[in-house]
């Protein structure tokens, strides 16, 4: 899908980027030059008082763009949808301890909270990777 389309329907469905640096370094084993942000997506709704909002944290040493942000979600989407095994062999050298139980259990939640705050626009679903809710 050409990033064109998604940025034009993202613009369609008004969704906006607010990027904050968080205080503090990263985690032990990440490189010392990135920075971690509290990203919020935002996108108003026809007929709603309050807008839908979508918060995530993420590493990064730039401020992160709206394409980064949607290659994170796709990612985090495509992570939760591996088995804890499958996940712990991707991301940990096979270990299931119980730091990697909660990126996994936070990655399963990505999905549905993205699914919620996307809806059933039919290019980000694709993009983002998001099954059709049955």
């Amino acid at each position: 899908m050409a990033t064109n389309e998604l940025e034009k329907t993202l613009n369609r469905m008004k969704v906006t980027l607010k990027a904050r640096e968080l205080p503090g370094t990263p985690a032990r084993g990440f490189s010392p030059n990135v920075r971690n942000w509290r990203v919020t997506l935002t996108r108003e709704v026809k007929g709603e008082e309050k807008p839908l909002k979508l918060s995530l944290v993420l590493l990064s040493p730039n401020e992160p763009t709206l394409p980064e942000v949607v290659e994170c979600l796709a990612s985090d989407i495509d992570a939760g949808e591996l088995s804890l095994w499958d996940f712990a062999q991707e991301f940990n050298r096979g270990k299931t301890d119980q730091g990697t139980e909660r990126m996994y259990q936070t990655c399963k939640r990505t999905g549905s909270r993205a699914r919620r705050f996307f809806g059933d626009s039919k290019v980000v679903q694709t993009v983002l990777g998001i099954p059709r809710a049955a």
